[in-house]
């Protein structure tokens, strides 16, 4: 049983995650690094101690001993790094380059295809099915059609709205069919899948961010094979082998290995996963036509999410009375000085203007089990049968 959050019902692991508790019980020790890893006293020989342990901790906890791996302060740092590095690699060497993302991609890897655009890269955003799920054969057409010296695929393992997941299969298939290099936006992988840490050697490069996962805010990695063209975003001091530049977060490292272990130890996939399909399960029931899964029909989900759009419900009326009621959910949705938008995934995956403004989203914990799916099935069943 996942523990209580301020007695609240916190179903919004997909934007972020409470602290595990090995992190919260070190942090409380005070026994925390803090000097600057390249210091040659003792307190700077402990930070790199740190550093230098965690890094092989996490290689060898995702199978991947020959990529290099950097940290960074999380998703979006990784991801434009691996990206806009990428192509600025190409450019030094006069290499043209073709990038391509899906339509549903997080808006940290759509929001780049302009500043690639006007660097001189041919950008291609391609469309996924009507349930998220990717056509592998279209794809290979698409890239197979470039003509660029050097080819770009942004692939979303677990989309953080839908939680439809992406094999890393397809991926590797997609590179053995063209020759392209890709990167792998895994950031809601840990803890959400079966075999989360089962990473292929032979995909180019992986990000994470550890705030999903239990690790403080601040902090992520990126996995890169060393035949990926790389130029770093941030340089100085050349840390990190000149991969990423600034004073190393020994504090921040060191809570990931803690996060991952507990993870590692503590994970059951088959009983999160039969908690939340319990829960999906009786809102079908009871709701009938007036509740849509989004990711109904896919091949391949997460076992932790439930993105559901619900009809005939003021969803500001009911996200109020969620609230009021101790439980707190994600809306899959950005909001802009109080007004709801359409999520874009929804709309990628051809869902109307209005259905995409009316959904919710629920994530929770790697520790989620059956006892708190009943309640919470109750629960949610109450409010939302009260409100017109």
């Amino acid at each position: 049983m996942e523990r209580s959050i301020n007695k609240i019902d916190y179903f919004d692991y997909n934007a972020t995650s409470p602290l595990a508790l090995t992190v919260s019980k070190w942090l409380s020790s005070g026994d925390v690094p803090f000097a600057n890893p390249a210091s040659v006293y003792r307190s700077g020989r402990y930070s790199k101690k740190i550093i230098t342990e965690a890094t092989s901790f996490i290689k060898e906890s995702f199978g991947l001993l020959g990529h290099e791996l950097f940290f960074h302060s999380g998703a979006t740092e990784g991801i434009t790094t691996s990206i806009l590095g990428f192509a600025a690699s190409c450019k030094k060497k006069d290499k043209k380059i073709d990038f391509f993302f899906s339509n549903c991609d997080h808006p940290a890897v759509s929001s780049l295809a302009p500043i690639l655009q006007n660097d001189g890269s041919s950008i291609h955003q391609y469309n996924v099915e009507r349930y998220g799920d990717v056509d592998l054969d279209e794809l290979v057409r698409r890239v197979q059609k470039s003509t660029s010296d050097k080819i770009l695929v942004n692939f979303t393992y677990v989309n953080n709205e839908s939680g439809v997941v992406w094999p890393l299969a397809l991926a590797k298939e997609l590179k053995r069919l063209t020759g392209c290099y890709i990167h792998v936006d895994a950031v809601q992988a840990p803890g959400k899948i079966k075999e989360w840490n089962r990473l292929l050697p032979e995909i180019d490069a992986y990000t994470f961010s550890a705030h999903k996962f239990g690790a403080i805010k601040g902090i992520g990695f990126t996995f890169v094979r060393k035949d990926f063209p790389f130029q770093p975003l941030l340089i100085g001091g050349g840390q990190q082998n000149g991969m990423r530049s600034g004073t190393e977060n020994p504090m921040g490292v060191h809570s990931v290995k803690l996060a991952l272990e507990e993870l590692k130890n503590d994970f059951n996939f088959e009983e999160m996963n039969s908690a939340t399909r319990y829960i999906e399960a009786e809102l079908k029931r009871e709701l009938g036509t007036n509740i849509v899964i989004a990711s109904d029909g896919s091949k391949n989900r997460n076992g932790n999410t439930i993105f559901m759009i619900l009809k005939n419900k003021k969803m500001d009326t009911l996200l109020a009375a969620l609230d009021i009621n101790g439980i707190e959910v994600g809306t899959g949705s950005a909001c802009s000085s109080g007004n709801r938008q359409p999520s874009k995934v929804l709309l990628a995956y051809g869902f109307s203007e209005e259905e995409a403004k009316s959904a919710i989203r629920l994530s929770f914990s790697p520790q989620f089990r059956m006892e708190q799916a009943k309640k919470t099935a109750e629960k949610l069943l109450k409010l939302i049968k009260s409100l017109s």
